[in-house]
């Protein structure tokens, strides 16, 4: 009861001086600050979902129009949503192999307190047995237990640093095991984000901003096939996606076919939308990009840096500095 006591007391951030390997704290800082971001993500998912389906009980209510195209926005968000509790459910792994990590680190510190009680027990057994004369009727007795501690010392010597060994290897596959996770749960959720950002703003440019007569109908709206496309589209393309912790490696019998610049691995993967995929129907002009996407490519994120929008055109590679 009492060990179990001490490690709970150990694994509390906020007890931090009351028990457990000093050594241990940072270990035991980046477990519970995990938790906090696997608490929040999947809080956001929560929020984010109910946001959504507001949206979209708003939406009925305000004409055909916005309850079609705000009901497909909220069927679009929804994948959105599906991806932080994805990245959540990664941190759940991660956070296994912190732990798998501090169970070792606690079963090697367990260890070395074992050893340093026996070296205790062996230093007191050799003064008592150095008090023995060579009459003594327990001499034998006492050099026995001498050798089976001395021994046990030894022992525990070698497993001490056979598990040290062993220990930094774990910790090195762990490490790259959970910041795999990390990393590819990530790329997950942005290649979803951008996938339902970007057919997203299609979808809303479909509502209409003509003005409407006073006294005269609404524009009869005939997008419903449209906004079924978009959200079939978000469906097909998210579903493409593929969760991976590393990088493939390059092909060593085509070493050209993966740009140097990632290091031997192949670049990241570009989400190429033309533009006339997703042309709006119904007489709407999509709306121009804005903002950090204005005047870009989508279809040159992974080809280098054009000199197009660089505010260098006409400059040479000497005058880059390149």
């Amino acid at each position: 009861m009492f060990k179990s006591a001490a490690t709970k007391i150990a694994h509390n951030t906020t007890l931090p001086a009351l028990g457990g390997n000093k050594d241990l704290r940072p270990l035991q800082d980046l477990i519970t600050l995990e938790k906090n971001v696997l608490t929040s993500l999947q809080k956001l998912s929560i929020d984010f979902t109910k946001a959504s389906e507001a949206l979209r009980a708003w939406g009925v209510g305000e004409g055909e129009d916005l309850g079609d195209i705000l009901g497909a926005s909220t069927t679009i968000l929804a994948y959105w949503s599906g991806a932080l509790g994805a990245y959540a459910t990664r941190e759940h792994t991660i956070r296994d192999h912190l732990k798998q990590i501090r169970t070792r680190e606690e079963a090697l510190d367990e260890l070395k307190r074992r050893r340093k009680a026996t070296l205790a027990r062996a230093d007191s057994a050799e003064k008592k047995l150095n008090k023995m004369g060579a009459e003594h009727k327990n001499l034998a007795q006492q050099t026995d237990v001498l050798n089976q501690l001395q021994a046990q010392i030894r022992g525990m010597d070698g497993e001490i640093m056979n598990e040290e060994a062993a220990l930094g290897d774990f910790k090195r596959t762990s490490a790259r095991a959970l910041m795999g996770l990390k990393f590819g749960g990530l790329m997950e959720a942005c290649e979803t984000g951008c996938v339902v950002a970007r057919v997203g703003r299609v979808a809303v440019a479909e509502i209409s901003e003509a003005a409407t007569t006073p006294g005269m109908a609404r524009a009869i709206y005939l997008g419903h096939q449209r906004s079924q496309a978009l959200v079939a589209e978000v469906e097909q393309r998210v579903s493409e996606i593929v969760f991976s912790a590393l990088p493939p490696p390059s092909d060593p019998n085509n070493p050209g076919a993966n740009p140097s610049q990632y290091g031997g691995y192949d670049a990241p993967p570009r989400l190429d939308y033309p533009q006339q995929d997703f042309a709006p129907q119904g007489g709407f002009t999509q709306p121009p990009l804005g903002g950090d996407d204005a005047g870009y490519s989508y279809t040159n994120l992974g080809g280098g840096i054009s000199m197009q929008n660089t505010g260098m055109t006409g400059m040479t590679g000497m005058e880059l500095g390149m």
